[in-house]
């Protein structure tokens, strides 16, 4: 990968060297090569210079999100252009490699809070070097820059090349699993390259790889790199990891890839590496002609099929499915010839419903592979269409549940300044960085009060920053703003199940009587909604059933586990065996997308799934004008 902070270390055997532009220096002195104090000199004078690659999805959608990858060059006054491969086994041999990696993060996180500020918000992945996973240090030193550039998360991915064993240290677990549950998405680069590819794979905490841009090269012309790529993509499909493919060249390389279901892209077809200032107008322009071409593979596929289907259609192309060619099945063929209409009328469910039965059928009818692709890409385009990365809210009954799929959330009142997950808009909660903080860390949930003006208990033990507190199973109840006599205005009430305990369900509970004030004329507008709604904070995915081990429990439910709700570009519901599910009246018995406003009866159970109000008023002009005047948070 150009400009990788790690493809250096197979690269050292050539040398950069300063050669003398004047001609008696030439007579006098050898020509010097990079060396350590050269390397050390550019960082002592800031030579460095960082440029992105752009990386873009491989599909269409509406809830498309762009990204970087940050790649380091250094312009020095004597050696000129210096490419990585050139300093960068240089700076992990000479113990300036955490140095270099910093000034790299400091420089690609002030762009991106340049092109946050502009309304631009990309996720940005930066190179990682093994060497740097030996101890805590410079995890610590980066999580410092993240906090001081105020850069959430989750818009940022490590890269670590595989081509080191340092990865699958004890200390390099420890580090990668702290940076998973701050957020950060990690990404194994240059996959297939290295040590232990599948060790690393489902022993460490990676959401992504990388394929590396020799079988991107070689993909069209040779069998083996086409079948390596192709079960690389199957097996991260089914361990839920994300897969980039760097190296891409040829719009038909970019087609064939998209249609195995790979993510996203990069290469010089997309872009080179491109200056900060540039971004902003690629990505416009990009956006532009994304926003042109959007209906485009879909119409493109329904053509196809429709052609597929027609290969045997009487002259006067009639579709006459009856006359099929031998082995083909006219019943299943018939039941594929309706997904074209219903796709272009824009049936999107229906026509998702007809591609799983098609794909199931076609899965036990030989040499049909082609049209069971051109209908795997279809259905992909359909989801895209119909998930939703908005808040969900099933509403079951007279019972709301928000659906937070999130390691951690803050509880307090509505904040411009701060995200807060779970808001509570009563006076007796504080804002933004002072509420209560719901977090987990590996296998355990904590609790934290934040620094808030009226102060929580759990029973007679005072909540402080700083200190958390573990959540066990069954209930924990934290009095909010107690009073002197021990009545507590408000209650919040956090629940783990023993057989879920990668859920916890947050509800609120409060003193008889609303308070109010003269001024306000009350201090909980939101209090009637509020107490009727629980929220669902939960990581990897949230059973629903009658069964108590559930993570939502649903009494009026007929199976003890109903059916499984899970978040991934979007909120999924997978029914279980004999639920039955039906979206908008129209029967599923494999995993789909949960549209907003979609009506669901799963096991018999009505629910509806809203996207609930704004809880906040509108920005006013000024605060808006502020926000964009480096004050902006992701």
């Amino acid at each position: 990968m150009a400009g990788d902070l790690t493809s250096a270390i197979g690269g050292m055997d050539q040398e950069i060297i300063a050669i003398p532009s004047d001609a008696a220096a030439i007579e006098s002195a050898a020509p010097r090569k990079f060396a350590p104090q050269d390397l050390q000199d550019a960082l002592d004078n800031f030579y460095l210079r960082v440029e992105y690659q752009p990386k873009v999805p491989f599909r269409l959608s509406r809830a498309t999100k762009f990204g970087v990858e940050a790649l380091c060059r250094i312009e020095h006054p004597d050696f000129g252009l210096v490419a990585p491969e050139h300093f960068i086994g240089l700076a992990e041999k000479s113990g300036l490699i955490a140095r270099l990696t910093d000034q790299v993060v400091a420089q690609a996180f002030f762009d991106w809070r340049k092109w946050f500020n502009h309304g631009l918000t990309l996720k940005l992945a930066l190179n990682i070097s093994p060497e740097l996973l030996v101890d805590s240090a410079w995890a610590e030193q980066f999580l410092a820059r993240s906090a001081e550039y105020d850069i959430d998360p989750e818009y940022i991915t490590l890269e670590f090349t595989e081509t080191s064993t340092l990865t699958s240290s004890d200390a390099a677990l420890d580090i990668l699993n702290r940076l998973k549950l701050k957020g950060h998405t990690l990404s194994i680069d240059d996959f297939g390259t290295g040590y232990s590819s599948l060790s690393n794979l489902y022993k460490l905490p990676f959401n992504e790889l990388k394929i590396d841009k020799s079988f991107t090269t070689d993909f069209r012309q040779n069998p083996a790199a086409r079948a390596l790529v192709e079960s690389t993509v199957e097996m991260a499909r089914r361990l839920g990891i994300k897969v980039t493919v760097e190296g891409i060249e040829a719009d038909s390389t970019f087609s064939e890839l998209r249609l195995l279901g790979c993510d996203e892209a990069q290469g010089f077809l997309i872009s080179k590496s491109i200056r900060g200032e540039d971004v902003p107008a690629f990505f416009a322009g990009w956006s532009s002609d994304w926003e042109t071409t959007r209906d485009a593979p879909k119409v493109a596929i329904v053509q196809s099929l429709l052609q597929e289907l027609m290969a045997d259609s009487a002259p006067d192309a009639t579709l006459v499915l009856a006359a099929a060619r031998p082995g083909r099945d006219a019943g299943t063929f018939a039941a594929i010839g309706k997904i074209p209409a219903m796709t272009l009328e824009g049936a999107s469910l229906a026509a998702l419903a007809e591609c799983h039965i098609a794909i199931a059928r076609l899965s036990g009818l030989p040499g049909q592979s082609r049209m069971r692709n051109q209908l795997l890409e279809l259905q992909r385009l359909l989801e895209e269409e119909l998930l939703t990365q908005e808040t969900i809210e099933l509403v079951i009954g007279e019972r709301r549940v928000r659906l937070l799929p999130m390691r951690a959330a803050l509880i307090g009142r509505p904040s411009h300044a701060r995200d807060v997950e779970i808001a509570i808009d009563c006076r007796w909660f504080s804002r933004g960085e002072r509420s209560l903080y719901l977090f987990s860390d590996g296998e355990e949930w904590f609790i934290e009060d934040l620094g808030s003006t009226n102060g929580s208990w759990i029973g007679k033990k005072k909540l402080n920053p700083g200190k958390p507190v573990a959540l066990g199973f069954g209930e924990t109840h934290i009095a909010v703003g107690r009073t002197s006599d021990g009545l507590a205005p408000v209650t919040v009430h956090l629940h783990r199940a023993p057989m879920a305990p990668n859920v916890v369900a947050v509800t609120v509970g409060a003193a008889p009587e609303p308070q109010t004030d003269a001024a306000s004329g009350t201090q909980w507008p939101s209090r009637d909604e509020d107490l009727a709604r629980t929220w669902m904070v939960f990581r990897d995915g949230l059973s629903l059933g009658a069964a108590p081990s559930c993570g939502l429990v649903v009494p009026a439910s007929h199976l003890p586990i109903a059916g499984d709700v899970r978040f991934q570009n979007g909120f999924w519901l997978a029914p279980r065996t004999g639920a039955g599910l039906t979206v908008n009246d129209i029967a599923f018995d494999a995993p789909v997308p949960i549209p907003a406003g979609a009506r669901l009866r799963l096991a018999d159970v009505p629910i509806h799934a809203e996207q609930p109000r704004a809880t906040l008023r509108p920005l006013a002009a000024e605060e808006r004008l502020l926000k964009t005047d480096g004050h902006a948070t992701a």
